[in-house]
C-alpha cells in the first residue's frame, strides 16, 4: 500500500470509530430512557433487603425474631452501564463471618428480578454461582438468596455447614 491509500484508509477508519462512539452514545441514552420508565412504572432500581419478618430493614427495623446480626458486603451492579456500588445487609452473626471470605453481587435485572451471584475470595469469576431472588418480599427475597449462595459457598468450598 501506498502512503495515501494508508492515510485514506486511517480516516476512514476514524470515521467508522467516531459512528461506533455515536451509537454507543445512542444506546446508553436509550438504556437510560427504558430505566426512567421502568422506575416510573414502579420499578426499584435498588434491591429491597428485608428483616427475617418480611418487612424491609431499616435502622428501627431488624425483624421479629431476636438474633444478633451483622453486615454482610454486596457489591451491587446499577444500570445502565455497570456502575459498582457498595452496599450490605444484615444476616446472622455466623453467616456474615463466612461472608467475608466471599465476594458477593447483586444486579436488577431488566425483568426487576434480583440476580445474586458469589464466590470465594480466592476464586476466579468464572466459578461464581449464583441465584434469583425477587426485588420484594416474599419466599424468595434478597435476603434468603444471599443467604443461601453464602451457606451453598461455605459447604462446597469450605467443608462448613452454617448453623444459625
Amino acid at each position: 500500500m501506498t502512503e495515501e491509500e494508508l492515510r485514506q484508509l486511517n480516516q476512514r477508519l476514524m470515521v467508522m470509530e467516531t459512528g461506533i462512539l455515536q451509537l454507543t452514545a445512542k444506546l446508553i441514552g436509550i438504556e437510560r430512557k427504558i430505566d426512567l420508565i421502568a422506575m416510573a412504572l414502579g420499578a426499584t432500581e435498588q434491591p429491597v433487603l428485608l428483616a427475617p419478618d418480611g418487612e424491609p430493614y431499616n435502622e428501627n427495623h431488624l425483624g421479629d425474631r431476636e438474633m444478633e446480626l451483622d453486615e454482610v458486603e454486596i457489591i451491587q451492579f446499577l444500570r445502565p452501564n455497570g456502575v459498582r456500588r457498595r452496599m450490605s445487609t444484615k444476616l446472622s452473626v455466623a453467616l456474615a463471618a463466612v461472608s467475608r471470605n466471599m465476594v458477593l453481587t447483586a444486579e436488577v435485572l431488566p425483568t426487576g428480578k434480583l440476580v445474586i451471584c458469589g464466590r470465594m475470595k480466592w476464586q476466579d469469576e468464572s466459578e461464581e454461582i449464583s441465584t434469583m431472588a425477587d426485588n420484594g418480599p416474599g419466599d424468595n427475597d434478597p435476603n434468603r438468596a444471599v443467604a443461601t449462595i453464602i451457606r451453598r459457598l461455605a459447604k462446597e468450598c469450605m467443608g462448613e455447614d452454617i448453623n444459625e
